[in-house]
């Protein structure tokens, strides 16, 4: 299944499973939900929402749930994914992703995401699913637990896909920085293969996510991991190569046009 993300206000995206639909859009900050609405918020919010999503779940027999759902701190990315083998709903806004009953509305886990959410990413087989933030992603596995988190950037995180055991991510270490990839366990999150310190200025730069914590990021501009870089080994150097030797090199004696090669003689 791909990712629905939502931009603009009013804008709306619509997930169709077997046996659910899920519908969502930005709600205008500041305005009060429509009656019979569900509001999901933190428990003692220090500030008002960035960002709201309207997030609604409808059944074959009928409507089932209307959820409000706020973002605090930080707006990068708003995102909502039916994952239906659990009957799960993820909805990404703010600092934090919320896990919805997909039956009920009611909130199953709230997962920080650091300085703000960034993607996810869901496994079409229904086997797992991936949380981004700007430092971590996060595994989640049915019936909607963390299975393992790992910390692998400071400005932005994305899981492209997950073939077989390994989940391929990518990760600017920098603010700003060049965007590096990893391959990580998916059992574990155990980092199989890292780039080396001196690869990530190999890798494309691409634009700093740092303008995501001021509110003015484009969720739709987030870019594609740049592909790894291999070198071809050098080949050794063959001392009788002509082309390996140095004519600067002070053991090469040069003869003189009007001299006589020892060896011609």
């Amino acid at each position: 299944m791909a990712v629905a993300s939502i931009s603009g206000s009013g804008h709306l995206v619509e997930r169709v499973g077997q046996n659910l639909t899920v519908r969502a859009q930005l709600w205008p900050r500041g305005e009060p939900p429509l009656p019979g609405v569900v509001e999901v918020a933190e428990n003692a919010p220090r500030a008002a929402p960035v960002a709201s999503l309207l997030v609604e779940a409808n059944g074959k027999e009928g409507p089932r749930f209307k959820a409000l759902v706020h973002g605090y701190g930080c707006s990068c990315a708003e995102e909502v994914e039916l994952w239906e083998k659990p009957g799960l709903i993820l909805v990404g806004v703010g600092q934090a992703a919320t896990v919805l009953d997909a039956n009920t509305g009611v909130v199953k886990l709230r997962v920080p995401m650091g300085g703000y959410f960034n993607s996810l990413w869901l496994a079409e087989d229904g086997r797992d699913a991936f949380l981004c933030g700007d430092e971590q992603v996060v595994r989640l596995v049915p019936p909607g637990i963390i299975s393992w988190q790992k910390t692998l950037g400071v400005d932005g995180v994305l899981v492209h896909r997950a073939v077989g055991m390994t989940v391929f991510v990518s990760a600017q270490r920098k603010v700003g920085g060049p965007w590096v990839d990893f391959l990580l366990d998916r059992a574990t999150g155990a980092v199989q293969e890292a780039p080396d310190p001196d690869d990530d200025g190999d890798a494309a730069d691409t634009p700093a996510r740092a303008d995501a914590k001021s509110g003015t990021a484009d969720p739709k501009k987030r870019p594609a991991a740049a592909p790894a870089v291999k070198r071809k080994p050098e080949p050794p150097v063959q001392a009788d190569d002509p082309d390996t030797v140095d004519d600067d090199d002070p053991s090469v004696r040069l003869v003189r046009d009007d001299e006589t090669d020892p060896d011609d003689e």
